[in-house]
């Protein structure tokens, strides 16, 4: 602890005592068979002024588990090479507000003509204070729109839909901490001339 201390010297050696070095170590020979020893003598295990007898070379330090080893399942490989897991992957947990959350197909209209908006519709999920609304192209890689907003329902721009084609829609609820409660859902706009 001296080390740490901001009174020592900025000089001084870390940590401020010095190590003790043994010149000459005395090194005491244990359970070594009478061939082995200078003398043919065995030679007794005694203490040194260095410290106490050292261990026999044949010691093995032994470990005995507190809990018994459970036997466990190792992972397979299924028919087409895909690891499965040893034990049944637990459910999921479905937060209880998103079993209310749904598409509305009724109030939605996602089938239009270029230069008109669609509408699309959704049921609320209960505790959700925020709905996020994406659009995207028809590979779903690229957002051409995102919005935000209280309702259960949207009419995007048509700006959004310069050209005939098939693009996708998705929404997610939030919660008052602007967290996602629920998986996002999503359908297609069927744009024609």
């Amino acid at each position: 602890m001296s080390a740490c201390t901001p009174t020592e010297d900025e000089n001084s050696p870390l940590p401020s005592q010095e190590f003790q070095t043994l010149e000459n170590p005395v090194v005491v020979a244990t359970d070594l068979p009478a061939e082995l020893t200078a003398d043919s003598q065995p030679v007794e295990p005694t203490a040194t002024s260095q410290g106490a007898r050292p261990l026999p070379p044949t010691w093995t330090p032994t470990f005995e588990p507190r809990i018994a080893p459970t036997d466990t399942l190792a992972p397979t490989l299924d028919s087409i090479g895909t690891w499965e897991a040893s034990s049944p992957v637990p459910p999921a947990t479905v937060n209880p507000g998103c079993l209310t959350f749904n598409l509305d197909p009724v109030r939605t209209v996602n089938t239009i003509r270029v230069g008109e908006s669609p509408i699309l519709a959704w049921t609320p999920a209960t505790g959700a204070t925020l709905y996020r609304v994406y659009v995207f192209d028809d590979s779903g890689r690229q957002q051409l729109h995102e919005e935000l907003l209280e309702g259960t329902t949207v009419t995007v721009n048509r700006d959004v839909f310069p050209v005939a084609g098939t693009y996708v829609w998705t929404v997610a609820p939030l919660d008052a901490f602007g967290i996602q409660m629920c998986t996002e859902l999503g359908d297609g706009i069927v744009v024609s001339r």
